[in-house]
């Protein structure tokens, strides 16, 4: 049997929070088009579910998902189940199905399943909430991406074994990004689960050295520092609605730098 080709990010992408509702001309997404264009961003992430609860409009993400994709952006969808969803077993497969069935409504590339304090200790529950992705999505192209904490063993509670079954890793390098070292404990670490690492960075204040622009270059350069050896594919980052300007500007020249040939 052929091994099929999962659908793996790559280039730079961005997270799509609680969007704003379309106007008739649609220009908040035609808006949202010029400022991935500005980064030279290849990829968005909407949002299905957040962790309190609240589930995005159908008709909203669609609407900009079309004009998106029609400008060459390729999507995923995202999803953060709350405590209430991660109580159990029944509630992660619900949690699942949502976020399988935005991907049907989107046709997107694939699914990134957040997984956070809502999940430490709830084992039976995670694997139902990955189990049921990845169960649906095993024979398409369709790739399923566990998103996270940035340095497993820091969280044990979490069961990590989750991200092996999953087409890629995404560790939340934020405030982690700060420095070389934590930036390699992730590294080595997400790899010893899956051996892709599209790591989630920040535009927004953090703890690393500088604001804005200044902040975001020093992270970009400590994470894809000696990439010919990590092979990192790609980025995605939290979030298109904090990002600046001046932001997009860095973005565009490390994309040029790394991702365009």
């Amino acid at each position: 049997m052929n091994k099929i080709n999962k659908n793996i990010p790559s280039g730079f992408g961005f997270y799509l929070r609680r969007l704003n509702k379309l106007s008739s001309d649609k220009k908040e997404a035609k808006d949202l088009l010029a400022r991935c264009k500005a980064a030279k961003a290849t990829w968005v992430s909407f949002m299905v579910e957040s962790e309190d609860g609240y589930t995005s409009s159908e008709e909203n993400t669609k609407a900009y998902r079309d004009v998106l994709v029609a400008g060459g952006v390729k999507v995923w969808v995202w999803t953060f189940p709350g405590s209430e969803r991660a109580a159990g077993v029944p509630g992660s497969k619900e949690a699942a199905n949502l976020a399988l069935h935005f991907r049907d409504l989107l046709e997107a590339d694939g699914v990134m399943l957040d997984v956070e304090k809502a999940y430490k200790g709830k084992k039976a529950a995670l694997n139902s909430l990955v189990n049921t992705t990845t169960d649906a999505l095993k024979s398409t192209q369709f790739g399923v991406g566990f998103v996270s904490y940035p340095i497993p063993n820091f969280h044990n509670d979490i069961d990590w074994s989750c991200l092996s079954q999953c087409d890629f890793g995404s560790p939340m390098l934020y405030d982690t990004a700060k420095t070389k070292e934590l930036v390699k404990k992730s590294y080595v670490q997400y790899t010893e689960h899956n051996p892709i690492w599209i790591p989630s960075l920040a535009t927004y204040d953090t703890e690393s050295a500088g604001t804005e622009a200044v902040q975001l270059k020093g992270d970009l350069d400590r994470v894809f520092e000696g990439n010919g050896d990590k092979n990192i594919r790609g980025a995605i980052f939290w979030s298109e609605s904090t990002t600046s300007k001046e932001e997009r500007v860095i973005l565009a020249d490390y994309a040029d730098l790394l991702f365009i040939k």
